[in-house]
């Protein structure tokens, strides 16, 4: 097997073209940090759960690298990271199980059934939260990327739970009005 050194960005045409390589890069680039994904989504299902569900997820890459577009904003990493949610997620639903966050902790973007404008949707939500300054953007990314409870977030970054919770809910709201102005609407959050 060829050894690829390549930019992030020609990956999508690796994994069309040489889906082995491809896929052998993405797990290497990827495995990690889907992997956190799956299981803190699917904490409490067991391992063979999130295993599976990492499973799905480079399945599910490898069949959407075709429809992957770079101009639309968010990155590809990013937008493997979305497709490890989303089946992570959608497993949990299936299980029947309660849902990852509180109702009143997660953020509704409407549903969109244009994968452009989904795309467009999500490269604004990244672009917002890569203006966050320290110590908000950790905090926001290990809390709504990376599912990781306020606890552990507190204790990874040595901060009270409290000042997770104030900066979370800043950020939140920040982020609202954001999309908002972008043209993009939140449901109320409770």
């Amino acid at each position: 097997m060829k050894r690829y050194e390549i930019d992030e960005r020609e990956l999508p045409r690796l994994i069309r073209e040489e889906p082995e390589q491809g896929m052998t890069l993405a797990i290497r680039l990827y495995g990690n940090p889907v992997r956190t994904i799956c299981r803190n989504i699917l904490a409490g299902c067991g391992s063979a759960e999130a295993e599976d569900a990492v499973a799905d997820c480079f399945v599910s890459i490898w069949q959407a690298a075709g429809r992957f577009n770079p101009g639309q904003g968010a990155s590809f990493r990013s937008y493997c990271y979305g497709i490890a949610r989303t089946t992570a997620l959608a497993r949990r639903r299936k299980l029947r199980t309660e849902p990852v966050l509180p109702l009143e902790e997660t953020i509704f973007l409407e549903e969109s059934e244009d994968v452009f404008s989904r795309q467009e949707e999500e490269g604004l939500v990244h672009e917002a939260v890569d203006m966050m300054k320290e110590p908000d953007r950790t905090i926001f990314l290990l809390r709504y990327f990376y599912f990781f409870k306020v606890k552990e977030i507190a204790e990874r970054l040595e901060l009270p739970p409290k000042k997770v919770e104030n900066i979370l809910s800043r950020r939140k709201k920040d982020l609202e009005e954001i999309l908002l102005e972008g043209g993009i609407g939140c449901e109320e959050i409770g």
